[in-house]
């Protein structure tokens, strides 16, 4: 939900959980936007993660985005829900870390460049409902990762971890130059 905003159009001072957890901060590639009355759709073809930049991403597999924003005629209150789903690969981390008894960090050798899956699904649900100078806007959103990674120490083999975050928001605006805003978010990364 908040992954395009500048953070000066942020509502709250930091991104939310979701977004910093999840986000696909530096891409390239291509996305359509169709925007109608009602509905707006979005596709998108990407290069990939940024790891450790777009120019050195292998490319081998290429990240799809396909949202959906529902828009109702509901007034006064305006309404927006929608879902969205991130699928793609990336590459494994040059080390990775790993606790049993006592921490142990594994230098990772991926020789045929193997890209791993990277999966992100989420829905959100946004509300405003503004009366003369009051306005009341509520946020929610929920998004839940899949991810394919080197299993360690073995780095031979893989397994998939499953995360998922939330987080709910409230705002109420009781005059123009006044907003007290409050959010509850939570991120689970091993489900």
């Amino acid at each position: 939900l908040y992954m395009p905003f500048a953070i000066s159009k942020l509502e709250l001072i930091n991104y939310p959980l979701t977004t910093i957890q999840y986000a696909t901060w530096r891409q390239m590639g291509l996305q359509t936007t169709t925007t109608t009355e009602y509905l707006d759709i979005n596709l998108g073809i990407f290069n990939g993660a940024d790891i450790p930049d777009n120019i050195t991403d292998n490319n081998d597999a290429k990240d799809f985005l396909v949202r959906a924003d529902v828009k109702p005629p509901t007034d006064p209150v305006k309404l927006r829900f929608g879902g969205y789903a991130w699928m793609g690969n990336a590459l494994p981390p040059a080390t990775y870390t790993y606790i049993d008894t006592i921490v142990h960090t594994v230098n990772v050798s991926n020789p045929e460049d193997k890209s791993f899956r990277k999966n992100r699904f989420g829905g959100f649900a946004m509300a405003d409902y503004t009366k003369d100078q009051l306005a009341l806007r509520f946020r929610g959103e929920f998004i839940m990762g899949k991810d394919e990674f080197l299993t360690a120490p073995d780095v031979s083999k893989t397994d998939i971890r499953n995360s998922q975050a939330y987080f709910t928001q409230a705002s109420i605006q009781p005059l123009k130059q006044v907003e007290f805003l409050l959010r509850y978010e939570a991120y689970d990364p091993n489900t």
